[in-house]
């Protein structure tokens, strides 16, 4: 089944959306040691909630 043009520009659209959503959460996990957080435990609970997202996004990408 031949793809159309829109849905290509849809997969262009997704790719570039998880694109920067991967960029972005890398820069976060890079960055983790100089955030201001209140504690420990909200340091680690932000800290397992980007991760996941990232895994996700990679998954979803295909570049797990």
């Amino acid at each position: 089944m031949a793809m159309m043009y829109g849905d290509i520009d849809k997969s262009r659209e997704k790719r570039n959306d998880l694109n920067l959503i991967i960029t972005n959460l890398t820069k976060v996990i890079a960055a983790w040691d100089t955030l201001n957080l209140m504690g420990e435990d909200d340091k680690d609970a932000l800290e397992e909630l980007v991760k996941d997202s990232l895994k996700s996004a990679l998954k979803i990408k295909g570049d797990r």
